[in-house]
């Protein structure tokens, strides 16, 4: 779908040599595994700190002509030999979102640089064409003036849309919304347009049990833990493979987001299981629950490494091929 949103043929035909892509702040490589799905003629370099991260990425991608390194993008400065005809990345998140503490949100933030990093950069590299993709508290009255800052470092040489999408609205049995920021140099004198929904109401979205189908039906003896709540008594009872019992208050985070529903998709994952209950049994007019499994958090990773890695980030991983696909280019990699 990369093709259909850029017109993209033309860059293809433009270029002799081998497409070369750098994935900033790459984490395990859904953005890379998107471009790689929608180019055969591609290279892809990724930079992560996160090492858990960046082994992941190459347990997966290597295949594909893929390759990250252990690199600290704050600290890197480009080859003088080495051009990048794209730029993909997504900047860390955590300064504009709602999920952090408003007293750590924007400049108070340790990772408010790596925003205007990524803009440096493109600056300074000039590619062709640049994706950001980042989360939609980026645009809000309260953080865009940093965003229009970043921009303004570019908008001179570059034609630059943005909207936000939905996964669900692609095929991907989660609701995650996300700002994409996509730019093409202005002397390609090109065009594009964002891709039209393949899933286009809540009708026709992907649901989890779809997604699950293969791996939701578990056998008592399988589940280690089953939970019971009572929101009139505001307890959890959590029931493990011994029979015993505990009791706990149920979390504030659990009130607000009750247990998934296998009838929708799933609402953004976190990294505590604990957060994502499933109906797992109707025991006397009774719904038990039990946690996702990790393979159903990880369900587009084939390979996962380091406990230290966020299952925030996954769904990434299965939304960007969809999304940037190339109709041409054969069925899904994830």
């Amino acid at each position: 779908m990369i093709k259909k949103i850029f017109n993209y043929h033309f860059l293809i035909n433009n270029m002799v040599n081998q497409i070369k892509i750098l994935d900033l702040y790459c984490g395990m490589g859904g953005l890379s595994l998107g471009f790689a799905a929608a180019f055969k003629n591609c290279e892809i370099t990724g930079f992560d700190i996160n090492k858990w991260a960046v082994e992941t990425y190459n347990l997966n991608l290597n295949k594909f002509n893929c390759r990250a390194l252990i690199q600290d993008v704050l600290q890197w400065t480009p080859e003088s030999n080495i051009y990048y005809n794209i730029i993909i990345g997504g900047s860390p998140c955590q300064p504009f979102s709602s999920a952090t503490a408003t007293a750590k949100q924007g400049e108070k933030h340790p990772y408010f640089p790596t925003l205007r990093r990524f803009y440096e950069l493109t600056a300074e590299i000039k590619p062709e064409i640049f994706l950001m993709e980042n989360v939609c508290g980026l645009i809000t009255k309260k953080h865009q003036p940093y965003l229009i800052q970043e921009l303004q470092r570019v908008n001179k040489h570059y034609t630059i849309k943005y909207n936000i999408l939905n996964a669900a609205d692609f095929g991907v049995p989660q609701k995650r919304k996300r700002l994409i920021i996509i730019g093409i140099r202005k002397d390609l004198s090109k065009d594009f347009n964002f891709p039209v929904p393949t899933h286009y109401s809540n009708s026709s979205w992907i649901t989890i049990k779809d997604a699950l189908k293969d791996l939701i039906d578990f056998s008592l003896l399988n589940v280690k833990e089953k939970y019971e709540i009572n929101k009139k008594e505001n307890h959890i009872l959590i029931m493990n493979i011994n029979g015993l019992i505990k009791e706990k208050k149920i979390s504030r985070y659990l009130q607000l987001h009750p247990p998934l529903d296998l009838d929708k998709p799933s609402r953004t994952l976190l990294t505590k299981s604990d957060y994502f209950l499933i109906p797992f049994l109707d025991y006397n007019g009774t719904t038990i629950y039990r946690k996702l499994t990790v393979r159903e958090f990880l369900l587009s990773i084939p390979v996962f490494r380091g406990l230290t890695l966020l299952v925030s980030t996954m769904p990434s991983t299965k939304f960007a091929p969809r999304i940037f696909q190339s109709p041409f280019s054969g069925d899904l990699l994830c």
